[in-house]
């Protein structure tokens, strides 16, 4: 009875109240593909499953041989730089979660693996998800906010030496639930190392009670060396992701598991076969996306995701969102005209389309309803007038269709250039695409 009578309020509703179209605002201007490519650096990168429900294996690049389940690994080899990016949740309300990163030597002398950067951030307490925050919100947020930043976390070893064929743990974490309500907590993990010679990673997951973690369980190498040969894949799984090019309402992106191809995007945003950025017409924009993936190029006809070098085969066929890359753009932005101008640089998050439906970007009048996109810090920096370097950071935490505000705004002069440097490292729990846009505003102000 109760549920009738709020189904024929909610119908009152809708008749007192009819839903209207969303209005939306253009924002003229062209949008064009960046230029460059991805670096070709091998990321170790586990997504898949999200939620771990389970022990087991979640990415193993080992060697199949000799191992219980086979198609649990991967057979991949990492040889001088590589990243490590891991992004998961538990929601098991009497154990904790365990992750540990395994590493072994696959070549028959020793070799050194060095730790160039690295960060590791639980929602809960490190980073919750409290989008007031001036600083950070979620742990992808914080942890790509502060690797942009250049801090360095103590969650691995500076050095460390494998001698032939050893299998060593990297590191532990735990992912703890049972102290927070609901039982929901998540872990993101991004690091840069370098070794000497080829290694196999493998990323594990394993349930302890408070019993065994007292006694440190968790911590025997042997436990975890153990699971990598005898155990198979974490279940249950995600829903498989689909291949390319299907029509969009049986497209699913899936999350990644796997090796991608790609740490760095470094581009010079100029015009066609020139070395500066002509600044647009006054009330114009030009406007650059960022982690355009398939049916979301807005116009560009790019998909700038990383390419799965080697993957699991329910897993996404391309590293969809870039979590973890490091966009690096230079802006040699050039007054062509006899007059001042007054130029501004705008990161925004405009609705996500295939192609331009009209001519420039759509963003939502009102978009406070909207989900949330993207959680992060994007970085400026540029000499000012007296030479000096400027470095400014902007935390950022924006809706779908959001317009957003001015970050950046210069004044330049008649033939003028002026040399920005923009730097973004794609953060976990965001939703592509964005936009690095340089807009060239219609009046002065102050």
């Amino acid at each position: 009875m109760k549920k009738l009578l709020l189904f024929f309020v909610v119908i009152q509703l809708f008749v007192l109240f009819p839903t209207q179209a969303k209005k939306e605002l253009l924002q003229p201007g062209e949008v064009r593909p960046i230029s460059g490519s991805l670096d070709e650096i091998p990321v170790f990168n586990s997504n898949f499953p999200e939620i771990v429900r389970s022990s087991g294996i979640l990415l193993s690049t080992f060697p199949k041989e000799g191992r219980n389940y086979p198609d649990a690994h991967l057979d991949y080899e990492f040889n001088g730089r590589f990243d490590i990016f891991t992004h998961h949740i538990s929601r098991h309300s009497a154990r904790t979660l365990f992750q540990a990163i395994l590493i072994g030597n696959a070549s028959d002398k020793k070799v050194s693996i060095k730790n160039i950067q690295g960060l590791t951030y639980t929602s809960l307490p490190d980073s919750p998800f409290l989008d007031e925050l001036e600083i950070y919100s979620g742990p992808g947020d914080r942890l790509t906010s502060e690797f942009l930043k250049g801090e360095n976390g103590k969650c691995f070893l500076n050095e460390l030496t494998l001698e032939p064929h050893e299998i060593k743990l990297l590191a532990v974490f735990s992912i703890r639930t049972k102290d927070y309500r609901p039982s929901h907590n998540g872990r993101s993990l991004l690091a840069r190392f370098k070794s000497d010679g080829p290694v196999h990673l493998a990323n594990l997951a394993m349930f302890f009670t408070d019993d065994q973690i007292e006694k440190e369980a968790h911590l025997e190498q042997k436990k975890w060396v153990e699971m990598l040969n005898k155990e198979g894949l974490v279940i249950p799984r995600e829903k498989p992701s689909t291949k390319p090019f299907v029509p969009k309402d049986e497209f699913h992106y899936g999350r990644v598991g796997g090796v991608a191809i790609g740490s760095i995007w470094k581009a010079k945003l100029t015009d066609t076969d020139d070395n500066k950025l002509e600044i647009p017409k006054s009330g114009k924009a030009i406007s650059f996306p960022m982690s355009t993936v398939i049916y979301g190029e807005i116009g560009t006809g790019q998909i700038q995701s990383a390419k799965m070098e080697s993957y699991y085969p329910d897993t996404a066929y391309e590293a969809h969102g870039n979590y973890g890359i490091h966009y690096d753009f230079e802006l040699p932005l050039f007054n062509s005209t006899d007059e001042d101008k007054q130029v501004s640089l705008i990161f925004q998050t405009p609705i996500k389309e295939r192609e331009l439906s009209k001519d420039g970007l759509r963003f939502y009048k009102n978009p406070k309803f909207e989900p949330i996109w993207f959680r992060g810090t994007v970085k400026f920096s540029y000499e000012d007038e007296k030479g000096e370097k400027i470095e400014n950071f902007y935390h950022l935490i924006q809706r779908s269709g959001e317009i957003s505000k001015k970050l950046e705004t210069f004044k330049l002069k008649p033939k003028e250039v002026k040399n920005v440097e923009f730097e973004l490292i794609y953060p976990p729990d965001a939703t592509p695409p964005q936009v690095l846009t340089v807009r060239t505003e219609e009046v002065f102000w102050d």
